[in-house]
């Protein structure tokens, strides 16, 4: 009967870590998505200059190809 006893008090115990509040989503910290946005505008900070050089290179061409003419 002592060992019935022991093995109903382990059961009860391993049931009772396994309680529905461990499944909730783990919340990401502040900190990370902070982090990718930085990212984020760093990107489109580059994009943009990208655009900008695009659009000089291409009046630089203008300018020499009326020269040349």
């Amino acid at each position: 009967m002592n060992k019935n006893k022991w093995v109903l008090i382990a059961v009860t115990l391993l049931l009772a870590s396994c309680s529905s509040e461990d499944n909730k989503p783990v919340e990401k910290p502040k900190k990370e998505l902070a982090i990718f946005n930085e990212q984020v505008q760093a990107l489109e900070k580059a994009k943009g200059v990208e655009s900008m050089l695009q659009e000089t290179e291409a009046l630089r061409r203008k300018e020499i190809e009326k020269a040349t003419q």
